[in-house]
């Protein structure tokens, strides 16, 4: 799969908006936060968008964020494909 993984560290708890934008042509992005190995947040990019967003309260600590194109897992196709990322 095409998996990238970011690691942060939250130093204020507050509601934090995590935004995956493919800048290849025909990109899906998923955005899965965990903490501690549990999930915290997840995207299920099931249409065409370029764009994922996932919107969620995140407490002081650190999470893993794996961005991965969808389209690898809904029809086996895909390849190297580049993502923005933004948290704020």
């Amino acid at each position: 799969m095409n998996h990238r993984f970011m690691y942060m560290e939250i130093t204020q708890e507050k509601p934090y908006v995590i935004t995956a934008t493919a800048t290849t042509t025909g990109g899906k992005p998923n955005i899965w936060v965990t903490k501690k190995g549990k999930p915290v947040v997840e995207t299920d990019n099931t249409t065409a968008s370029t764009i994922s967003t996932a919107s969620t309260n995140l407490a002081v600590g650190f999470y893993t964020v794996d961005i991965y194109d969808a389209r690898v897992l809904t029809t086996g196709t895909g390849g190297q494909v580049c993502f923005d990322v933004s948290i704020n």
